[in-house]
């Protein structure tokens, strides 16, 4: 039963990074899924007073424009856990040239991109 718990959080979470849910929604649902959801990362005794995650307020400074460009080959990541390496194809490099501070994230099919420089609305879509 764990792995198909595990499998539909894995799925949840997609669903919630590649909806159209703006910062307030997407926030709220992150945190009802942190609060309920039996695979939640927050231990299941402290889940009754969960109140949500911590946030930083919303900057329109922080969102910025990428260019996307082609990424062929795989990633390898070590999860550490049971899972192992999991291979990823990449969908493409997200490149912020305009920044004060150039930089690049790879998004990987099926995986959110996050970043300290990549903002949640940076999807990876077609």
């Amino acid at each position: 039963m764990e792995a198909l718990e595990l499998a539909d959080y894995r799925a949840a979470v997609a669903r919630l990074y590649l909806s159209d849910a703006g910062l307030a929604e997407f926030r709220e649902r992150r945190d009802a899924l942190f609060a309920k959801h039996p695979q939640s990362p927050i231990p299941p005794g402290e889940r009754a007073w969960f109140a949500g995650l911590r946030y930083f307020p919303p900057a329109d400074d922080a969102i910025v424009e990428v260019t996307v460009r082609d990424r062929p080959g795989t990633i390898d990541i070590d999860t550490g856990g049971p899972d192992g390496v999991v291979h990823y194809r990449p969908a493409g490099v997200l490149e912020n040239n305009g920044a004060p501070q150039p930089s690049t994230a790879v998004c990987a099919t099926g995986t959110p991109v996050r970043s300290s420089t990549v903002v949640r609305t940076a999807r990876c879509r077609q």
